[in-house]
């Protein structure tokens, strides 16, 4: 990004200077925040539209995406037995979106520019996202976040695909060893948009627990029992609720 600056002795000559680092992200995000408007006013107008249900769940998935690539704070309600009722993550901002297939996942993903990673799968049931900072300031305390989008539904929860993903980037062992560094994050439509609610089937590894449970936007005593039935490690199983 660049501007015109004026000459001081020659007011109408100019050179072209490049814009700081602080007007480049200003400027990203004036534009940023016009899309979300206009993604926002585009959600109000298909509510109650059967047809426009999918598209909605689209453009909600972008958004989420969006906001998660941006970093940041994230406040969870936890939805298993052994954690706190609520739990904040700290993101560390993504320098461009990554995009990743599950075909070609290795340990070398984690060290790529964008601790932030996207599926591009639309069929395959597996995860949506995840993320895992390449340096963590504590190596010992890094965390894998995996995230499960509830309301597009393009790549169903299924255990077999997170273990498959565990595996594939080398984090299975160190998910079986320390439990508490992996966590599980469903993210929900805030419960004010009635009209996006979506129930999602999650079934976790049949050997470990053959039970389905519906993950909604409210959570009652029976889906966090089983919940926490399913993570026969201990992980967390959180959730976030995104507006549109």
């Amino acid at each position: 990004m660049c501007h015109y600056q004026p000459k001081v002795d020659d007011p109408e000559s100019y050179d072209v200077q490049i814009a700081s680092t602080f007007v480049s992200r200003l400027v990203l995000e004036k534009l940023t925040a016009r899309d979300f408007k206009k993604r926002a006013d585009l959600l109000r107008l298909l509510q109650g539209t059967p047809n426009g249900a999918a598209f909605c769940g689209l453009l909600f998935e972008m958004k989420a995406h969006e906001q998660l690539v941006r970093g940041g704070g994230i406040n969870t309600q936890c939805l298993s037995e052994m954690e706190m009722p609520m739990k904040r993550f700290q993101l560390n901002k993504s320098k461009e979106f990554c995009f990743f297939d599950h075909k070609q996942l290795s340990s070398a993903t984690l060290q790529e520019r964008s601790p932030y990673h996207i599926s591009r799968a639309t069929n395959f049931e597996s995860v949506d996202s995840f993320y895992c900072p390449r340096r963590p300031k504590f190596p010992t305390k890094r965390k894998l976040l995996i995230f499960e989008m509830t309301v597009a539904l393009k790549n169903p929860a299924k255990g077999m695909g997170i273990v498959a993903l565990l595996r594939a980037v080398g984090w299975l062992d160190k998910a079986l060893e320390g439990p508490t560094r992996v966590a599980l994050i469903f993210v929900c439509v805030d419960d004010s948009e009635t009209d996006m609610k979506h129930k999602q089937r999650v079934q976790w590894a049949p050997a470990a627990d053959g039970e389905s449970v519906n993950v909604i936007s409210s959570f009652d005593d029976t889906n966090t029992t089983a919940l926490g039935r399913l993570m026969s490690r201990h992980w967390g199983i959180f959730a976030v609720k995104f507006p549109t």
